[in-house]
């Protein structure tokens, strides 16, 4: 967190979009380390997310969460000095085209930031994550939507060299801090398989699904649970 913190420091007064922004999690890890930002945008094309993240930031005026498309939005050119996708990139369907729209909106000497959950030496805990994710993932897939299994760091690497035209700077592994689950916690997070599993209302389809659900579902209540380690791309207009 120290390295994320000390390159945000080195942009003040700065104008940040977070895209995909889900719940917003990427822009309460930057809020808790920078406050030296102008304002920070969060985008999604889900309105749930949209509804959530901006319930969670009501109170910071600096923040602001709205239903938009990066392919498809009005913000003008060279207007933020930071762009960030984070826990997304499994999510894109249309990679080149969305990491251009992300480009466009950067300044001269601006930044990319990419931030990946990976699958590489997990420890039992982070197994329980890399399990369920993957478990979400395939049903959405049943269920006709884009979302791909965790990469691993070497893939994420070149994926993002492969569709961006600027310059990777630097890059690290983040490990998100370990927090101790209380039991109830770990029996709530099982119980995210079961409401997976429930989006599929054709009972044909899901029975083949139940075997692996109640598999993960006991590794998770017998290992407990730890957020996948992450990695964090920088790149350079």
């Amino acid at each position: 967190m120290d390295k994320l913190k000390k390159f945000l420091e080195t942009i003040p007064n700065s104008k940040i979009l977070d895209v995909g922004t889900g719940r917003g999690s990427f822009i309460s890890l930057i809020d808790q380390l920078y406050k030296d930002y102008e304002k920070i945008v969060g985008i999604d094309i889900s309105d749930a997310s949209v509804k959530m993240a901006s319930k969670y930031f009501e109170g910071n005026q600096k923040i602001k969460i709205i239903k938009a498309d990066i392919n498809n939005c009005d913000f003008p050119d060279e207007h933020f000095d930071l762009v960030c996708l984070s826990n997304s990139l499994h999510h894109l369907e249309d990679k080149a085209k969305t990491f251009q729209s992300m480009e466009r909106l950067v300044k001269k000497g601006g930044y990319l930031l990419f931030n990946e959950m990976m699958k590489d030496h997990l420890n039992k805990l982070q197994t329980s994550h890399l399990l369920l994710h993957h478990f979400a993932a395939k049903i959405d897939r049943e269920l006709g939507r884009v979302h791909g299994e965790t990469y691993n760091r070497l893939e994420i690497v070149e994926i993002v060299k492969q569709y961006t035209k600027f310059s990777v700077i630097e890059f690290w592994d983040m490990e998100v801090p370990k927090e101790e689950m209380k039991e109830e916690d770990v029996i709530g997070f099982s119980e995210t398989v079961d409401r997976i599993l429930s989006q599929i209302q054709d009972e044909s389809i899901k029975e083949k699904y139940l075997e692996e659900a109640n598999e993960i579902k006991e590794y998770i209540l017998q290992n407990s649970v730890q957020a996948c380690t992450q990695l964090l791309i920088i790149l350079n207009r």
